[in-house]
């Protein structure tokens, strides 16, 4: 799947198969919680939440996450790097800027 997307726009958290995501132009924040933490993070559901916005959501809940959700990863994809992410990982991405790449997953 080819994807572009503009600043501060993104996914909330969510999960699927196992996929790789290649960025060619652009940053996007990551988020990724083990599934292990599946149940912690079932009230961040879609139709569980407040009408809001990617970066909103996320500004309003990282510190919910960063004490709840042991070992969760939180980092930057730049240009030319390549994320993986394991078979229903919760995760979510916010786009740091314009943002171009495509993405492979095994559904």
């Amino acid at each position: 799947v080819f994807y572009q997307g503009y600043r501060l726009t993104g996914s909330m958290l969510h999960q699927h198969s196992a996929a790789i995501n290649v960025q060619a132009v652009g940053s996007k924040l990551w988020i990724v919680a083990s599934r292990a933490h599946a149940a912690v993070l079932r009230r961040f559901r879609y139709g569980s939440l407040p009408n809001v916005s990617t970066h909103e959501w996320l500004k309003d809940s990282v510190a919910f996450l960063i004490q709840n959700v042991p070992g969760i990863c939180i980092f930057v994809q730049r240009a030319g790097d390549v994320v993986f992410v394991p078979h229903f990982h919760p995760h979510a991405v916010v786009n740091l800027g314009y943002t171009a790449g495509v993405s492979f997953s095994w559904w």
